[in-house]
């Protein structure tokens, strides 16, 4: 089966031109679901919410949809600042502003415990060791707009061998069904968009 990819070039003539591709089943690449999660989104009329998902894998945690004032996963809605991981239980988060969010919150979301320094580790030249069942990355939503955390915040974590991305919420909650899809261990926090500052 062939079929017509028309390509559009924006030379100096504006010419236009089809040329042939072969279909080749493959499996879904990142961009493949980018491309699907912004064509299967609908924003609701007032513009106030936006429902990413129209079904859900009830196994896993998904964020259905948000608004001004309120997150939704698997079709339950949390008016106040929350995390969770693809399995297991959604968590309130304490944090109501990007001000509330400390190094120990992080490292509490990630399940990071406290141990004592080691005073000769530096003859090492090693990081911490990031415990077996730690996630690759954990995604911040800071509200409406992104709000970079200080250094000092998410060093713990990056020591650890942990990716911290910092982005607003409506970012961080794509991101997470993203990755989640791809079956990646991926932890969200999520502060609703409405801030109080």
């Amino acid at each position: 089966m062939r079929r017509r990819i028309k390509e559009t070039s924006r030379c100096v003539n504006q010419s236009t031109s089809l040329i042939e591709a072969e279909d080749k089943p493959r499996a879904p690449s990142t961009a493949d679901l980018v491309e699907w999660e912004l064509t299967e989104f609908s924003a609701v009329t007032s513009g106030a919410s936006v429902r990413l998902h129209s079904e859900s894998n009830p196994a896993l945690n998904t964020v259905t949809a948000y608004g001004h004032d309120y997150i939704e996963i698997n079709r339950v809605s949390y008016a106040h600042a929350v995390y969770f991981a693809p399995e297991g239980d959604i968590h309130s988060w304490q944090a109501h502003s990007t001000t509330d969010i400390t190094a120990e919150t992080l490292c509490q979301i990630v399940g990071l415990t406290e141990s004592k320094p080691d005073p000769l580790a530096f003859l090492d030249n090693s990081s911490p060791a990031k415990p077996d069942d730690a996630p690759e990355v954990l995604l911040v939503g800071t509200g409406l707009k992104q709000h970079f955390l200080p250094v000092s915040v998410t060093q713990p974590l990056l020591s650890a061998g942990i990716g911290v991305e910092v982005m607003s919420t409506q970012a961080a909650a794509r991101t997470y069904n993203i990755l989640m899809a791809e079956g990646r261990r991926v932890i969200v926090a999520l502060l609703p968009h409405e801030e109080s500052e």
